[in-house]
């Protein structure tokens, strides 16, 4: 028996089946769909900075708020730093620095009290904090190191 090969002329020529089995016209629907999707990744990376800074931003009254309450509270003294690094540094490092007062062993707090140093020109101050951040195998040991490394280099 033999058999015959037939060809069947498309519907359209926007249905030309491509080597992957899909047609032209997904194709362009699936590329429409990409780029929309790109858009919007883009679009809310460039705005997802000012987000984060516009929230972290209006957080201050509340963290002074809670400070107010309580100058004991380690955690409002810690947000308000965060909430004001970038805007006021050297009173973000006034606020590191009493959240390090009242819980001396809180690594993060040390690491951005580092950074912010660091960022504000204080390398010595920064470098301090990094190495004995540096001493243990955590992530912010590793970041520390790292950070370490950045500084030693010209």
């Amino acid at each position: 028996m033999r058999c015959s090969k037939v060809n069947v002329a498309p519907a359209s020529k926007h249905h030309i089946n491509t080597r992957s089995g899909f047609t032209l016209v997904q194709l362009l629907v699936g590329v429409a769909i990409m780029g929309v999707i790109l858009g919007a990744v883009v679009w809310n990376a460039h705005n997802a900075k000012r987000a984060v800074q516009a929230t972290l931003y209006m957080r201050i009254p509340d963290a002074e708020a809670a400070i107010k309450q309580d100058p004991n509270n380690e955690l409002a003294h810690e947000r308000l730093a965060d909430a004001l690094c970038g805007h006021d540094s050297a009173q973000a490092i006034t606020e590191y620095r009493t959240a390090l007062r009242l819980q001396p062993n809180n690594r993060e707090v040390q690491f951005r009290l580092a950074y912010e140093l660091k960022y504000t020109g204080k390398i010595s101050e920064a470098k301090s904090f990094y190495q004995r951040l540096a001493t243990q195998n955590d992530l912010i040991g590793q970041s520390s190191k790292r950070d370490l490394q950045k500084l030693a280099s010209p």
